[in-house]
């Protein structure tokens, strides 16, 4: 299989030439990606970018702390299952329609959000 990719200065689309489909097919989506997240760098996105990354961080103090101390009493239970549903619904639709600032923001929710339940399960109350 040979792909030839043609790219010129920034990557608006790549001209693909291959003798797989489905090779091409791949690619294809992945140029596609590409492009849409060049198209989209107004500082509007560059702010949801920050943001995303800011709010995923959020939750990963308490984790922190929960893990150093080993301490989870006077953490609400149902608090971090809802954030826990809550992201990984969010990360799913930002899958979906392809929004990384929220993907960003909702995957490292989900993975502080999952660390302190399983704490939570692991240590004793």
């Amino acid at each position: 299989m040979r792909i030839l990719p043609e790219i010129g200065g920034k990557i608006k689309r790549a001209s693909l030439m291959c003798y797989d489909a489905e090779t091409y097919a791949s690619m294809s989506k992945i140029s596609e990606l590409l492009t849409r997240l060049e198209d989209h760098q107004h500082l509007v996105d560059r702010i949801a970018y920050a943001n995303g990354l800011l709010s995923g961080i959020a939750l990963f103090p308490q984790a922190i702390k929960a893990f150093w101390t080993l301490n989870v009493q006077g953490l609400s239970l149902l608090t971090f299952v809802i954030i826990l549903v809550s992201s990984l619904t969010w990360m799913v639709y930002a899958i979906h329609r392809r929004t990384l600032a929220l993907l960003i923001s909702s995957t490292m929710n989900s993975a502080a959000a999952g660390a302190i339940l399983a704490l939570m399960f692991y240590l004793p109350r």
